[in-house]
């Protein structure tokens, strides 16, 4: 062996012994890595109470330091570093369900040293591990510019391990989710031409309660809240309906779709939906005047609002009831997941009234998302030539109810006056801000402001 390499191997040893006595003694609630095995030699060096394991040996061959059970439906954590005493930026990782050196699942976190790309793989290992490619079925490739790991930068992992899921998370970053069905076998670390690298603080915790049951066998996991807005029952054609929708149990839930059975005499505004969902579909069944809305996913414990308008096909006719019902099915089998609202409508003809309700939007530059980052407080207005003020939420909508009407056949003119924040008084906006409108008893009038910002004035 050459002089420096020497040289280089005693700073190493001389600096993994000074470490190893300056670290604090960890909770005995980590795992006892002294009973790991190591697989295909390596030298894993154990920190005092054997919490922390530090692979210091660089060769162009796979390491695995392993568990010598077998596990399944775990949840596995701990914690990863490299230290910026090696001067190497090749790939390791951890391995799940090893049944041999060339039989198992394999996550691998290179820095640029392999494959000539930096970031994460997880595959089904069937052969050495080379330079050159991949040895085995690839289940997720995220190599990308920006991925690698860096040098003395800790990172907490957790792995869950499931028969039929596995998914990773780096720093509470979900970075690999795969669902197949995966063995039981050994969990252990892994490297490969990289050394200097501590695993430690390893947990392995029971998974099984994430193990998704098949949907019939929940019982009415989404909960669903709310109904018609009870102010507005006096209403004659316009309804608005205003709902909570829960995921009450413990697992995610996918391929959902919303069923709204609207009364045959009503018609669900669609202009007027409001969920917060970032995109879903809407189909409308004719013959059973059936509104749905698919594309819907839920995550546990999470809620989404909905809220929309009805209004009567036919103003001049009033029933005594109205019935209409909401529930969430299943788009792959049609199982009804969550309760079953019926919500009956009332109303008292003695009282009611002849309402109309205009529904809009602002949009600057046709993005209504702008209104998001309206951090000032300050949002737009609108006036109307009866005297009213209307306020624009953060997301630039607004409605507002026309009731003054004196029969059926009545008419009002009715001005909307757009009110700009002070704060865009520095932008030069084009586009109409008075809009002038025909109202008629029960109607409903889809009315936008669509404004453009030029440069700033004064330079």
């Amino acid at each position: 062996m050459q002089l420096s390499k020497r040289i280089i191997k005693y700073l190493i040893f001389i600096n993994i012994i000074s470490i190893l006595f300056s670290m604090p003694v960890l909770s005995n609630n980590y795992l006892d890595l002294g009973n790991f095995e190591s697989m295909n030699g390596g030298y894993w060096a154990l920190e005092g109470d054997n919490t922390t394991v530090i692979q210091v040996d660089k060769i162009d061959n796979e390491r695995f330091y392993l568990t010598q059970e077998n596990i399944i439906n775990k949840v596995i954590t701990g914690k990863i570093k490299v230290s910026s005493f090696t001067y190497d930026n090749d790939a390791f990782g951890l391995t799940v369900g090893y049944q041999g050196i060339n039989n198992n699942y394999l996550w691998s976190w290179d820095a640029g040293g392999m494959h000539g790309t930096e970031g994460h793989i997880f595959y089904k290992k069937e052969g050495p591990v080379n330079h050159d490619d991949i040895p085995g079925e690839l289940l997720y490739d995220g190599r990308a510019v920006g991925e690698a790991w860096k040098k003395e930068k800790e990172y907490n992992f957790k792995v869950t391990y499931l028969e039929n899921y596995f998914e990773l998370e780096i720093n509470n970053r979900k970075i690999i989710e795969v669902k197949d069905d995966f063995p039981k076998g050994r969990f252990g670390f892994y490297c490969f031409s990289q050394d200097m690298i501590y695993f430690s603080n390893i947990t392995i915790q029971n998974g099984e309660h994430l193990l998704k049951p098949e949907l019939e066998e929940l019982d009415q996991p989404i909960e669903i809240k709310g109904g018609v807005n009870k102010s507005d029952n006096n209403l004659f054609d316009i309804i608005n309906a205003d709902y909570r929708i829960t995921n009450n149990s413990e697992y995610d839930i996918e391929n959902l779709y919303i069923s709204l059975a609207i009364d045959p005499d009503l018609k669900l505004v669609a202009d007027s939906i409001n969920i917060t969902q970032t995109s879903y579909d809407l189909k409308y069944d004719t013959e059973n005047n059936n509104y749905k809305l698919s594309g819907i996913s839920l995550k546990s414990k999470e809620s989404i609002n909905l809220n929309y308008f009805l209004k009567k096909r036919q103003i001049q006719f009033i029933k005594d009831k109205y019935f209409n019902t909401i529930s969430i099915k299943s788009s792959n089998k049609n199982i009804l997941l969550s309760n079953f609202i019926k919500t009956k409508l009332k109303f008292n003809n003695a009282n009611n009234n002849l309402n109309s309700v205009i529904i809009g939007s602002i949009n600057v530059n046709k993005n209504s998302s702008y209104f998001n980052v309206n951090n000032s407080g300050q949002k737009f207005k609108i006036l109307t030539s009866d005297g009213r003020l209307i306020q624009v939420d953060k997301n630039g909508r607004f409605h507002l109810t026309v009731n003054k009407f004196n029969g059926i056949y009545d008419e009002e003119i009715l001005v909307l006056k757009l009110i700009v924040p002070k704060r865009y008084n520095k932008y030069s906006l084009s586009g109409e801000k008075i809009k002038l409108l025909k109202v008629k008893p029960g109607s409903y009038i889809k009315q936008d402001f669509n404004l453009y910002t030029g440069g700033k004035l004064n330079g």
